[in-house]
């Protein structure tokens, strides 16, 4: 049971959690829900980082009950909201089989708990070479995102990454939910699979890919911008 879910529990309900775990008692559903989450923070171990910090939260790779997580930990600004919303978003992306499971949420200490995966995608492709099966792969991605109206908003290449050759989208901290407004200023139907495949291609030409490892995305963008990227 995830914050959230504990979230919609009653002050009796939660007392009774209090008890089962020996927890101390809280005075208010508040206190309870802060004393739970404090006690789940202290299990989990601190092994390492993962990738490089980012901009509003770093990545912890931790150890609980003999099972290694991803802990995201958000600086102190983070508002409670977005942490939420990210956790959400993420939760729907899973479901619909294209990210990591997110396993907790905790809104005082400000971090998110996922299933760890295995290697960011840019790792596997230092040879500079995005495969066939890669491109496929992200199209796919941004089709279910499209689908279950999440724009995901950033093209950062380090947001993908690959679990048994499987490839996932990560950090949903710039995504928004794709409605009429939304579709309207960003001027597309489908955001995510022709903006992001943009981005996408723009980021690889930057880093000096060859034309074969974005061939097969270019057919996803907008008309007008595939002439200028093949010259």
């Amino acid at each position: 049971m995830n914050y959230l879910d504990l979230e919609l529990l009653k002050v009796k309900e939660l007392r009774e959690y209090e008890k089962k775990h020996k927890l101390k008692q809280g005075k208010t559903k508040s206190d309870i829900l802060k004393n739970i989450m404090e006690a789940r923070y202290k299990k989990y171990k601190i092994i390492g980082t993962l990738g490089d910090p980012g901009r509003d939260a770093v990545t912890y790779l931790v150890s609980y009950n003999k099972k290694t997580y991803a802990l995201k930990q958000f600086k102190p600004r983070k508002s409670v909201k977005k942490i939420k919303d990210e956790f959400e978003m993420q939760e729907t992306a899973y479901e619909a089989g294209i990210s990591p499971k997110p396993i907790d949420i905790n809104v005082y200490q400000k971090y998110i708990i996922m299933e760890k995966l295995d290697t960011h995608l840019i790792d596997i492709t230092k040879a500079k070479q995005m495969t066939l099966d890669h491109q496929k792969q992200l199209i796919n991605i941004y089709k279910k995102l499209d689908s279950i109206s999440i724009f995901h908003g950033d093209p950062n290449p380090l947001n993908y990454m690959l679990k048994n050759k499987k490839l996932y989208v990560i950090d949903f901290g710039m995504s928004k939910y794709i409605n009429k407004n939304l579709k309207k200023k960003l001027n597309s139907e489908h955001p995510n699979v022709e903006l992001m495949t943009l981005s996408m291609v723009l980021k690889l030409k930057n880093m000096n890919y060859p034309n074969s490892s974005y061939k097969y995305l270019i057919n996803y963008i907008p008309q007008e911008y595939k002439e200028m990227l093949l010259t």
